[in-house]
């Protein structure tokens, strides 16, 4: 049997290791190793080879809204629109109403050139009856003499003597001139 002691395992204060050879004939060339005390601690090596990258995150949530930008310009006016639909046909129960109006106002007329021979000077008295929707009514001893309708409507009638009738629809106002001799 032989002993045998590598330098580089050995210290000053205790072997690491010992290492048997023993050579027979059942066993040629054997080597047994056996382990030793522990040494003392060895210098710090270098630093190892950097890793491989991890995998990628999860998403964070989404921060917050920044400031408001500036204004944008104005735009350019937009184009005309499109002619509206054609209006309904002509209402002869209107038409007939305002041939009604028509004889009434004509009949005041032809009063105030009986007045107008025995007087010279004529009075009339006005005033304004309105109200929402499409029709506004003079009081009892005025007639309508003209209408305004709302929402630029040109188109109204008189009806019965007494009554501004506005002809467009969706109407929101209309106003009825009365006037009254004095």
């Amino acid at each position: 049997m032989h002993l045998f002691e590598p330098a580089s395992i050995l210290s000053a204060a205790a072997v690491l290791m010992a290492v048997t050879w023993t050579t027979s004939a059942e066993q040629p060339n054997v080597c047994t190793v056996v382990q030793g005390r522990d040494g003392q601690k060895g210098e710090k090596g270098d630093p190892g080879p950097l890793g491989n990258q991890g995998e990628k995150g999860v998403q964070g949530p989404p921060g917050k809204a920044g400031p408001p930008g500036p204004a944008g310009s104005i735009g350019e006016q937009g184009r005309k629109g499109d002619m509206g639909p054609q209006g309904a046909p002509c209402n002869m129960e209107r038409v007939s109403g305002l041939e009604t109006s028509l004889a009434a106002a004509l009949s005041r007329i032809a009063k105030l050139e009986k007045a107008a021979e025995v007087n010279s000077v004529i009075t009339l008295s006005c005033t304004d009856s309105g109200s929402r929707g499409a029709y506004a009514s003079c009081s009892a001893d005025y007639a309508p003499v003209s209408c305004a309708c709302g929402m630029g409507c040109g188109s109204w009638d008189i009806q019965n003597g007494k009554t501004c009738h506005c002809q467009c629809g969706g109407m929101d106002w209309t106003t009825a001139r009365c006037c009254k001799t004095v």
